[in-house]
């Protein structure tokens, strides 16, 4: 189980991003640790997981539209027959 902590001024450090506490647990029966994680590797996770759902959706739209093309190449029983003159 994950939780977040908005940052504090005491976790701000002169130039730097704040750091964010993420509570980390296995389950609700043992304790939780802190987890300190600064807020520039926070938004390269999160730039790095919307690149990669990006891509995935960009080459899953290329996948469907290829499927929509040759879905008529399927039903044409001529497309099958053609010797390749």
């Amino acid at each position: 189980m994950l939780q977040s902590s908005s940052p504090t001024s005491s976790n701000t450090i002169k130039g730097r991003s704040p750091s964010h506490t993420i509570l980390v647990s296995s389950d609700e029966q043992s304790p939780r640790m802190p987890l300190m994680i600064p807020g520039d590797v926070l938004r390269m996770v999160l730039g790095n997981t919307r690149w990669t759902l990006d891509f995935l959706h960009y080459i899953l739209n290329e996948l469907f539209e290829l499927a929509d093309d040759l879905e008529s190449v399927f039903t044409d029983q001529e497309a099958f027959t053609q010797n390749g003159q």
